[in-house]
């Protein structure tokens, strides 16, 4: 009996069926579907998203930085955790808007990857810097793919004044952090002479 209100709860069908071959076969249908099952799924999924992610390919800008200045009146000081999160994903959908534009169905996404914060004090006249890699991803077969220099080329000439009054005060917190303030946005890159291609 406390067999019965078990397997009826999960499946209406099984009971009926169940108890005539259970007794007979019980060891023989267990590995046979658990087996058979377990290895097909497990192949499948996990070969699909690698494949497309290998696909894909990046070129990356390293050693970028964004200078930040601020408003007359205004005391600089080191950003909060939050305000820098917030920051990083304005930044993050104002450069995926440029790329988009300049390259379209072409572009995948960018990246402000591996962000490094440093408040350089309050009479310096860009107090908050932040050092990223630059990734910019493009679609398979897209071919020649922009080189390091191009990409470097598109971000320094984005026009930085949208950036600042679209995304740098919109980012959180609303109205009330640091970034709120910003009144000039400087972008750079400490690109080596030997490193402007990628091969």
């Amino acid at each position: 009996m406390p067999s019965l209100p078990g397997p009826a709860t999960d499946v209406p069908v099984t009971p009926a069926v169940t108890p005539a071959p259970d007794p007979t076969v019980p060891a023989t249908p267990a590995p046979t579907p658990a087996t058979t099952p377990a290895t097909t799924p497990a192949t499948t999924p996990a070969t699909t998203p690698a494949n497309t992610d290998a696909d894909r390919q990046s070129v990356t800008v390293e050693n970028s930085f964004l200078e930040y200045g601020f408003f007359a009146g205004v005391t600089p000081r080191e950003p909060t955790d939050e305000e820098l999160a917030g920051l990083y994903e304005e930044t993050n959908r104002f450069f995926t808007e440029v790329f988009e534009a300049e390259y379209g169905d072409d572009f995948v996404g960018f990246e402000a990857a591996d962000n490094v914060a440093t408040f350089l004090g309050v009479n310096a006249e860009y107090p908050v810097n932040i050092d990223f890699n630059a990734v910019a991803t493009f679609a398979e077969g897209v071919a020649p793919l922009p080189t390091r220099d191009e990409i470097f080329t598109v971000m320094q000439n984005s026009d930085l004044n949208d950036y600042i009054q679209s995304f740098v005060w919109e980012a959180d917190p609303p109205m009330s952090g640091l970034f709120y303030d910003t009144q000039r946005v400087r972008y750079d890159a400490r690109i080596s002479s030997t490193g402007g291609r990628k091969k």
